[in-house]
């Protein structure tokens, strides 16, 4: 985070800039500059893949977390890709 300027308070939902929009759908360089969170390959490196130095445990924590949070709630969905 220090090579981004960043603290762990400056983030946020939006900053992250990962969520799908109207403007994503059939726009692969839009939908593909929302795949890295911040716009940072990195980030998706460190946190999101599973073949890195942590063997994907973040990852897999936060889809166990969002598949619970699913489990519980009534009238929401996902489609998980």
């Amino acid at each position: 985070f220090d090579s981004l300027n960043l603290t762990v308070y400056d983030l946020s939902v939006d900053m992250l800039n990962m969520h799908a929009d109207r403007n994503t759908f059939h726009r692969f360089d839009k939908f593909n500059a929302k795949y890295n969170p911040i716009g940072e390959s990195r980030l998706r490196e460190i946190f999101l893949k599973s073949d890195n130095h942590i063997k994907g445990v973040y990852f897999a924590q936060i889809l166990k977390e969002v598949c619970a949070d699913l489990e519980e709630s009534k009238y929401q969905q996902a489609e998980l890709r």
